[in-house]
């Protein structure tokens, strides 16, 4: 992984036009149930203006876009930011979007697609940084929930802690993330790390983007949470964005069971089971804590929600790393 870096933007990165959200912001438009197609169209409708294949707003661009000035960069390269809780199938949707815009529009290079997908999940503190920072007695700003309210405190933890809190936004380095795709936008080119489920830590070069990838999907869970310092440089990057809408009910039930799928000797003695009330313990103790900071935190930037109550069950395993 990339070692930590300033997470300011460099301003060449992003055009003078990048996008703001107006005062009166419209109300984000709802989409009840994942429809792939009109994904597409969407992703499509933008990067046409963006290219200049279309020029009237109008006509092609969804409402709330129509106020908005999108930060398209040099390369007429369109970056679209996909949030979402964990299981909620935003890896999921991402890569069925890419692989119809691909199929739709190949450009006869196989290696250099008009869509690629980025996952934010490359940027998790490795196993050996988040040890060497808990022996460090290094202060981690948490999230928890107090009188219903999230509130931040800076803790030490310990490693088991931490790995079974990881994928929490202090788990992960935002500062590498951003500055990777700040260099992206401003050169139209780079790498990402890739998270391994085979290593449990990301790996270096796992996606790469070219000046030929058009459409670049960027799916994680604190894609949104722009109200944090942390995050908040992220906001000069999207051109557009989208929310995947889960039920904390429903979000339960699928991370029980993704959780099942993985249970090993380690998380039987961590979580004091092998059965469904630990796996119940290990969601309650932290994805569902993330969860919630997620939905709280990502509402009011996204031009889009997404409900996607049903997912299909064999990719429900199928986003986000697995914590201890």
């Amino acid at each position: 992984m990339a070692p930590k870096g300033n997470n300011s933007i460099d301003t060449e990165a992003t055009s003078k036009n990048a996008i703001q959200q107006p005062e009166n912001k419209p109300e984000a438009e709802v989409m009840q149930n994942v429809d792939v197609e009109t994904l597409v169209e969407r992703c499509l409708k933008l990067s046409h203006y963006a290219i200049g294949k279309q020029t009237d707003t109008a006509d092609v661009l969804p409402p709330l876009l129509q106020c908005q000035t999108a930060s398209f960069n040099e390369h007429q390269q369109i970056f679209v930011g996909i949030a979402g809780t964990p299981g909620s199938g935003k890896s999921f949707i991402a890569h069925q979007v890419c692989d119809e815009i691909n199929r739709r529009n190949p450009n006869g290079d196989a290696d250099a697609p008009e869509c690629v997908v980025v996952g934010m999940d490359g940027y998790h503190h490795t196993r050996k940084q988040l040890k060497e920072m808990a022996e460090s007695g290094h202060k981690f700003k948490v999230d928890h929930l107090e009188d219903g309210k999230f509130k931040v405190k800076n803790v030490t933890m310990e490693y088991e802690e931490l790995m079974a809190r990881r994928g929490a936004a202090f788990t992960y380095c935002p500062d590498s993330f951003i500055r990777d795709l700040g260099i992206i936008k401003k050169t139209g080119q780079g790498s990402f790390p890739e998270y391994s489920r085979e290593k449990h830590d990301p790996v270096p070069d796992g996606v790469k983007v070219q000046p030929s990838n058009k459409i670049i999907l960027v799916e994680g869970l604190y894609l949104l949470c722009l109200n944090d310092p942390d995050w908040q440089p992220l906001r000069d990057l999207w051109d557009d964005t989208w929310l995947i809408d889960v039920s904390l009910p429903e979000t339960k039930r699928r991370l029980v069971k993704r959780h099942l799928k993985t249970w090993d000797d380690r998380k039987t003695e961590y979580w004091g089971g092998d059965d469904e009330a630990a796996a119940t313990r290990k969601a309650e103790a932290n994805d569902l804590i993330n969860a919630k900071c997620i939905q709280e935190n990502s509402r009011d930037f996204a031009n889009l929600i997404i409900k996607n109550e049903t997912i299909p069950e064999d990719d429900s395993n199928n986003a986000d790393c697995e914590a201890a």
